[in-house]
C-alpha cells in the first residue's frame, strides 16, 4: 500500500507539472521579460484593458530619483507582446489608487501627474505608437492628485483634484471632457472646498450620457473619521451635475462611510451601470456602529 501511495503521488506531481507546462504561457513577466530588458527595478500600479484590437497593459516603474510609465499590448490573446513603450520618465505621483488608462475603439488614453501638471498620452492606432505628450492642466499653487479616467465611444472624461492647504480654496475638483477622442478637452470646475472637508474623489464612471463620481465629506471631528458619501451625477454628458448624499447615519447621528480605496491594493471600481440602472458599493457603519458593505441603486 505504501508503494501504491508513492506511485499515486508521483503520478499526481507529474500530471500537475504537465498541466503547468501547458499553461505556462500565462506566467509572463511583461515588464522585464518577453523581449523587455531585465533591469531589476520595482514595477507597480499595473492596469489592464481589453478592446477589439487585443489586450492593453500599463504600469509604472520606480527608478533612482524618478518614475516612468510604460505600455505594451498583445493582439493574439497574450501569446506575443509588442515591445515596451516607455512614455515618460519624471517625478510622477506614485499613488496606487488612481486609474490611469482607458481604451475605446482604436484609441488608447493614458494619464499621469507630476506635482503640478497633468500629462496625457494618446494613441489612435491601437497602441502601436503614441502622440507627443500634452499637458492638460498646470496648477499654479498646491498639487494635483486623485486621477481618474473613463472613455466611452468618442467621449473621454478625466477627473482630478487640485489641493492647496494654505489657499482660500483648499480643494478644487475638475472634470476634463472630450467629445473627439481626446483631440481637445473642455475644463469644468465641479467642486470648490473652502473648509478642507472634502476628499477621496474616486470611481469616475460613464454610461452613455451618464457620468458619476464619488467623494467623501468630513462631517465630524477629524479623529473620528466620520465621512458622508456623495455621488456627483450627470445625465447630459457631464454638462450639468447634481450632488446627492447616499450614506446614512451611524450611532452618533453622523455618517461614517469607510475608506473608498485601499492605499496598497490599487484602484477598485465602486460603480457599475447598465443603461439607467446604477449600483454603488461601499463600506459603512450602521446605527449600531457595526461595519458592513452596502449597495445603493438607482433605476433612473
Amino acid at each position: 500500500m505504501r508503494y501504491l501511495m508513492v506511485l499515486l503521488i508521483l503520478l499526481a506531481v507529474g500530471i500537475q507539472g504537465t498541466l503547468c507546462q501547458e499553461n505556462s504561457f500565462w506566467l509572463r513577466n511583461l515588464s522585464e521579460g518577453l523581449g523587455a530588458a531585465k533591469l531589476d527595478l520595482e514595477d507597480f500600479s499595473p492596469e489592464l484593458e481589453l478592446s477589439d484590437q487585443g489586450v492593453h497593459v500599463m504600469w509604472m516603474t520606480q527608478k533612482a530619483g524618478s518614475r516612468s510609465i510604460s505600455y505594451r499590448n498583445s493582439s493574439d490573446d497574450g501569446l506575443n507582446w509588442s515591445p515596451v513603450i516607455e512614455l515618460g520618465d519624471s517625478d510622477f505621483d506614485q499613488e496606487k489608487r488612481y486609474k490611469r488608462m482607458e481604451v475605446s475603439g482604436n484609441y488608447v488614453h493614458l494619464i499621469v501627474n507630476r506635482p503640478q501638471e497633468l500629462w496625457y498620452y494618446r494613441s489612435s492606432n491601437g497602441g502601436m505608437n503614441f502622440e507627443p505628450v500634452k499637458v492638460l492642466f498646470k496648477a499654479t499653487v498646491g498639487y494635483i492628485y486623485n486621477l481618474q479616467i473613463q472613455a466611452v465611444g468618442d467621449q473621454v472624461y478625466i477627473s482630478f483634484s487640485n489641493y492647496c492647504w494654505y489657499c482660500s480654496d483648499k480643494n478644487l475638483l475638475y472634470l476634463l471632457r472630450s467629445t473627439d477622442n481626446g483631440g481637445s478637452f473642455d475644463n469644468e470646475l465641479l467642486v470648490t472646498d473652502k473648509n478642507d472637508v472634502v476628499l477621496n474623489f474616486t470611481s469616475l464612471h460613464t454610461e452613455r450620457e451618464n457620468v458619476f463620481l464619488l467623494y467623501q465629506e468630513i462631517v465630524g471631528p477629524s479623529t473620528n473619521y466620520d465621512y458622508a458619501l456623495h455621488v456627483l451625477h450627470s445625465n447630459d454628458g457631464g454638462l450639468n451635475f447634481q450632488d446627492d448624499v447616499i450614506s446614512f447615519p451611524a450611532m452618533s447621528g453622523l455618517h461614517h462611510s469607510l475608506q473608498l480605496q485601499d492605499f496598497s491594493g490599487g484602484f477598485q471600481p465602486k460603480i457599475a451601470s447598465d443603461g439607467n440602472r446604477v449600483w454603488i458599493i461601499y463600506g459603512a457603519w450602521d446605527e449600531n456602529n457595526t461595519q458592513g458593505i452596502y449597495v445603493s441603486r438607482s433605476f433612473n
